[in-house]
């Protein structure tokens, strides 16, 4: 579909910024010392007022003037349009995404370069920190292979962002499918990041490194950050938990609108793709879920049952405990977009990361 890549692709890093003076030195650091030559950083920043971080971009500006490149936002349009505008400014035949308080290792983005192949995004494992970084020598991670396909990404982004390293070509060819208005509605469930992931994964065009290539920052007092830390809490008790709670018909009535919506978003995107292979499964858990009428949770079980392998994170060994798994899966999975659901109330973006 694209033309064959370069023997040594050049690569775009895009980074947006707000008000990350604390951390944002580190990271450009930590991109400038890659092993793998990075021919411009692209920085936008979203009206920053902390009086730190434009003085400390400037100032990188002016240490790597062939390589570094400044904007700034007109307006606070949010991260899906900071990210969408940035990028189109990226000149490389690989573009690789950065958040402003991470940190690479120093041979992130070869190795990246040397996996892609035919693929259209190559994203790694990534390895969470609060305070001060580790050492990526003494990082320890679960080597299984994760789950990233259409199924799982139904419920959860699971090719984060900062990770990722894709095609410029995909990126334009699939921002070409798009009015500005149809991104802002689907951007309402899913940011740029996910929505990419989504198409490709659609075509199976997604490779993975099983391996933590950047240590990315926590904040422990965000609103999704708490909230993920009780579903991840994997204990009998927190189990129980979670069934009474999300059991709750009132409580379900609220949040059903954010995951119908999030459903009928990615319907919009595959409707963009409709030569895309591999949606059929996704489709799938989407009609049962959007079905009306008694048998609507039977058939959304029963969707759920026949795609446990595809939607958890691997395989289980007993299949018995996959299909349990699956049929309590219809309730807990009102836990997540509990997060989506305080996230509009704060105003943010809906996207369950």
């Amino acid at each position: 579909m694209f033309s064959p890549l370069p023997d040594r692709p050049t690569v775009s890093v895009v980074m947006c910024t707000y008000n990350g003076g604390d951390y944002v030195r580190g990271q450009l650091d930590s991109i400038l010392s890659q092993s793998y030559p990075i021919a411009e950083i692209i920085i936008q920043d979203d009206q920053s007022n902390d009086g730190v971080t434009i003085p400390i971009l400037q100032e990188y500006v002016s240490l790597h003037p062939d390589k570094v490149r400044l904007f700034s936002t007109t307006s606070r349009d949010g991260i899906n349009h900071n990210f969408l505008t940035a990028m189109k400014r990226a000149k490389g035949d690989l573009i690789a995404w950065s958040d402003q308080d991470d940190i690479w290792s120093p041979d992130k983005i070869e190795r990246q370069v040397n996996i892609l192949g035919d693929n259209w995004i190559c994203f790694h494992i990534t390895h969470p920190f609060y305070g001060k970084a580790p050492e990526f020598s003494s990082l320890v991670w679960d080597k299984r292979m994760p789950n990233f396909g259409l199924e799982r990404t139904l419920f959860l982004g699971c090719v984060p962002g900062h990770t990722q390293l894709f095609r410029r070509d995909f990126f334009e060819w699939f921002h070409a499918h798009y009015s500005e208005e149809e991104l802002r509605q689907a951007g309402k469930s899913y940011y740029i990041d996910t929505m990419l992931s989504i198409i490709a994964d659609a075509f199976h065009k997604v490779v993975c490194i099983v391996e933590p290539l950047d240590l990315h920052r926590r904040l422990s007092t965000s609103v999704s950050e708490s909230g993920a830390k009780k579903i991840s809490d994997r204990s009998l008790s927190n189990l129980v938990r979670q069934i009474v709670k999300y059991s709750n018909p009132s409580f379900q009535k609220v949040i059903r609108p954010v995951i119908q919506l999030r459903f009928r978003n990615m319907l919009l995107l595959l409707s963009k793709f409709p030569e895309a292979p591999y949606t059929s499964h996704a489709h799938d858990i989407i009609s049962s879920y959007l079905s009306t009428g008694l048998l609507r949770n039977v058939r959304f079980t029963y969707a759920l049952v026949c795609n446990r392998n595809r939607i958890f994170y691997s395989v289980e060994r007993h299949q018995w405990v996959a299909v349990l798994r699956a049929i309590l899966f219809t309730v807990t999975l009102y836990s997540y977009f509990e997060i989506s659901y305080k996230n509009i109330l704060f105003g943010k973006a809906e996207d369950v990361k």
